[in-house]
């Protein structure tokens, strides 16, 4: 057929301007891709983009895969034409609908009409890496229990692949702060019909972060594929083009998703949905944690402190306090933020997971030593948004967002009390103090599967030279992260 042909060819072309290289995956051995349908709504979208997207899923439908693709009451007739045409390819399914459903409901017309496993949304106007559907297999052959994958992403932008987003893996704390994940999203479509995504109009304009977080709620882990596997589309009606005018109903969806989390944590009369007081590039939200209940919070000045304030719990036997906390204190770090200690002891209850919870470190001048310590090269620990002006948000917002880091730097630290109880044994290994104290600290909760978690929100500054010694690649330490993973401005570059 004449487009499967201009597929081929379109796809031929893209390989010669991609940005990296494709990666050696080995096949899997049958038709992997008769697990998943790519599920598209389409409203009025110009054929040629159209084409382009038919010839990325091309290469999917190799691997068995099949497109659902939505006529959402599309009015233009070289529109509508397009998808007549695409309709006759055997692996697309057209769903006509006779009106406009809006977002949602073209979505939701689509999650119902396929009939795999795995649902994979894709924009009419984006594009897909040929590799796709061989990269997910190969990461649910790794995770046979995984019910939600999301990829890295690209823009594509005058026939190149640009702004590569390397994302870190999955990030809890990340997620309640933003919409993170957009693309490639892929879930299994029984549990999403199961948990309503596509089906609550309060989430119209983010349904990709409310489906996400109803995922997160009903128990399942995000599974990270570390693979570019899907490039945005920037032109000039596309939202990566938006100005910095926030859509109101944009900002209403998201209250809306984060309420429901809040709901859905029992956590609904302890925070607020607030506007952000920190400006990322547009009008975002934030969760704050309310004054009351009056977190149970005792102070420590110093590690030895912290040791006999431990030692006195294990005395006592008193380890079963789940809202207790200790926030390790360095009088050397002056604290901007009157609400620091709600804004940390937040974090350690909308996420179990986390024992350790901490905030950026600058200088008098008001320079970035850290906002939270990632493994590096060497085996060192490295602060990517080190020297940055305390109000750069940096690589697409990340430096002023909360964040699940390796470590954090030295000044306000919050410690779970009962995980504290548990390290009883080992405390008098530790370093003596300081921020080597608080790295080893944060290395046992690695190590026992925690969460570290840094916010942009707890701001310390200091003219101590020996706290300003514990910058960039200052401590050795092995760990999972990758830097790549890591969003600073010269990764843009690459």
């Amino acid at each position: 057929m004449r487009i499967l042909q201009q597929a081929r060819a379109w796809l031929r072309r893209r390989r010669q301007v991609a940005t990296d290289s494709l990666p050696e995956l080995a096949p899997l051995g049958g038709r992997v891709g008769e697990r998943f349908a790519f599920v598209t709504s389409a409203y009025n979208t110009p054929p040629d983009l159209l084409r382009e997207l038919a010839a990325s899923l091309a290469a999917q439908n190799e691997e068995g895969a099949v497109w659902v693709l939505v006529d959402n009451g599309t009015t233009d007739e070289a529109s509508r034409a397009c998808l007549d045409e695409l309709a006759q390819l055997g692996w697309v399914q057209l769903v006509r609908e006779p009106e406009n459903r809006g977002i949602l409901g073209g979505m939701r017309a689509a999650l119902s009409a396929a009939d795999r496993e795995f649902v994979l949304p894709v924009d009419s106007d984006d594009l897909l890496a040929p590799h796709t559907i061989r990269a997910l297999g190969h990461a649910l052959r790794a995770t046979p229990t995984a019910k939600f994958l999301f990829s890295d992403e690209d823009h594509f932008t005058d026939g190149r692949r640009v702004n590569p987003f390397y994302r870190t893996g999955w990030d809890p704390a990340l997620a309640l702060a933003c919409s993170y994940i957009w693309h490639l999203c892929a879930f299994d479509r029984a549990e999403a019909l199961r948990l309503g995504v596509y089906a609550d109009p309060g989430a119209n304009y983010c349904h990709d972060w409310d489906t996400l977080l109803r995922f997160v709620r009903a128990g399942h882990q995000p599974k990270h594929v570390a693979e570019v596997l899907y490039s945005w589309r920037t032109h000039a009606a596309s939202t990566t083009n938006n100005d910095e005018a926030a859509h109101s109903g944009s900002l209403d969806s998201q209250r809306h998703v984060l309420a429901l989390q809040l709901r859905g944590l029992g956590l609904a009369d302890r925070f607020d949905v607030a506007d952000c007081p920190l400006w990322r590039g547009a009008p975002e939200l934030r969760l704050t944690r309310q004054s009351q209940p009056e977190p149970q919070v005792e102070i420590a000045a110093d590690a030895t402190a912290l040791r006999a304030l431990v030692a006195g719990d294990v005395a006592s036997g008193d380890t079963t306090a789940s809202d207790a906390a200790v926030l390790l204190r360095d009088s050397r770090v002056a604290i901007a933020e009157e609400d620091a200690l709600l804004e940390c002891v937040g974090w350690l209850e909308l996420l179990p997971e986390a024992v350790v919870v901490g905030g950026r470190l600058i200088d008098r001048a008001g320079t970035v030593i850290s906002a939270g310590y990632f493994p590096a090269e060497a085996g060192r620990l490295a602060a990517p948004d080190a020297g940055r002006r305390k109000d750069d948000p940096g690589y697409l917002a990340m430096a002023l967002k909360p964040r699940v880091v390796a470590a954090v730097p030295v000044g306000h630290v919050l410690l779970r009390r009962r995980w504290l109880v548990t390290l009883a044994d080992r405390l008098s290994q530790a370093p003596a103090d300081g921020a080597q104290f608080v790295i080893w600290l944060c290395e046992q909760a690695r190590a026992s599967g925690a969460r570290v978690v840094c916010t942009p929100f707890v701001t310390g500054s200091t003219d101590s030279a020996e706290v300003l010694a514990t910058g960039p690649n200052a401590f050795a330490v092995d760990g999972e992260f990758s830097l790549r993973g890591v969003w600073h401005g010269a990764w843009n570059a690459s």
